[in-house]
């Protein structure tokens, strides 16, 4: 009989949620983002219709007043690769 233990069940919110902090507040590299998280190999990407139908987004180029903005996050990090050292 094959069986298995759950250890842990993480959602991408919360790998999101992770994933920034070690990178903008650890300075973690991908490698060591990787390792922590467990990811062993590169996973294709399934995109849900069903799901993406109901939504609605947009972009802005103003600043977020929420200090943990992913999008304003994300923009600071791209702003200071570009930035010349």
């Amino acid at each position: 009989m094959l069986s298995c233990t759950l250890v842990r069940v993480v959602y991408q919110r919360e790998i999101i949620q992770i994933t920034r902090r070690m990178r903008f507040n650890e300075g973690k590299t991908d490698g060591e983002i990787i390792a922590f998280l467990g990811l062993r190999k590169e996973m294709p990407f399934i995109m849900d219709k069903n799901y993406l139908e109901g939504l609605c987004g947009f972009v802005t180029s103003r600043a977020s007043t929420d200090p943990d903005n992913m999008y304003e996050n994300w923009r600071k990090y791209e702003i200071s690769r570009s930035s010349p050292r």
